[in-house]
């Protein structure tokens, strides 16, 4: 599932977060999916050094000759200590599609509908060095189990913060996706580059990121988003601009991706906008 495009308002209470949130992606005409929306929940919980991850999203998703619907949860506990995190989690993904065909008798047309239901999950861990507002060094491994298929990735980062008297400060980070998988689809496994650049100025943060060769069935954002549908991912882009504006966080953003579906490139194209309330 792929969420690119949100509008959030979240609640900040007592050092934990909870963000609803929404989104809808538009497709190609070459793709045989037509749009996707998507309505969630994310909650955060702070306990000390303990930090716990809750989220819930409903995806519907319409294909030409059908329909596709997720709902998606997730659950991930973090612990600080001595400059070190450590985090376990795990994603479940339910699913339900529907297929309709036209079929012909006698010159009389009729059609039929047939549905599947699946469930899959990705469970993860990983480790991650750091000094606060300097640098972070993780490592995070991603076990995916599909219906007909498993995957394995690993996924070192790093990320570093250069500060500019009087121009404002830069966030750099580098991370490296090693997807493993236990049959070719074309192939058995896939190696891609994620970007990111981050410059913060006063209260404006300008955040571009960019992937950079193949990958399938690759899990991001930390565990929380999965591409678990098979498709083969290209190149994708986005650009976030967000601005401080009292106790607001107001953000919009615009994002771009190539993937291949069912031997023809298609693309998708994001628009976001986001408002965090804190409290």
């Amino acid at each position: 599932m792929k969420k690119i495009l949100f509008l959030i308002i979240a609640i900040f209470l007592y050092g934990s977060e909870f963000v609803p949130y929404t989104g809808y992606i538009s497709y190609s005409k070459d793709s045989n999916k037509t749009d996707s929306s998507i309505i969630g929940s994310y909650i955060k919980i702070e306990n000390g050094k303990y930090q716990y991850e809750f989220d819930v999203s409903y995806l519907s998703q319409t294909y030409d000759d059908g329909d596709y619907n997720e709902i998606d949860l997730t659950a991930v506990w973090n612990m600080f200590d001595n400059d070190y995190k450590y985090r376990v989690g795990i994603h479940n993904i339910y699913s339900i599609s529907s297929t309709t065909a036209t079929l012909t008798s006698r010159n009389r047309y009729s059609s039929q509908t047939t549905y599947s239901d699946d469930y899959s999950f990705v469970i993860f861990g990983g480790i991650m060095k750091y000094k606060y507002l300097l640098y972070n060094r993780s490592i995070d491994l991603y076990y995916s189990h599909y219906k007909d298929i498993d995957a394995i990735q690993i996924s070192p980062k790093a990320g570093y913060n250069i500060n500019y008297s009087g121009i404002g400060s830069f966030y750099i980070e580098g991370k490296v996706n090693f997807i493993y998988l236990t049959k070719s689809v074309p192939k058995d496994n896939y190696t891609n580059l994620v970007l990111k650049l981050q410059y913060f100025k006063k209260d404006i943060t300008t955040t571009l990121r960019a992937k950079f060769f193949k990958s399938v069935y690759e899990v991001d954002n930390d565990g929380f988003v999965v591409y678990n549908l098979g498709e083969e991912y290209k190149n994708s882009y986005s650009i976030n601009i967000s601005k401080t504006i009292d106790n607001s966080y107001i953000s919009v953003g615009y994002g771009y991706s190539k993937f291949v579906e069912n031997g023809v490139d298609c693309s998708s194209s994001s628009y976001s906008f986001s408002v965090i309330n804190k409290f």
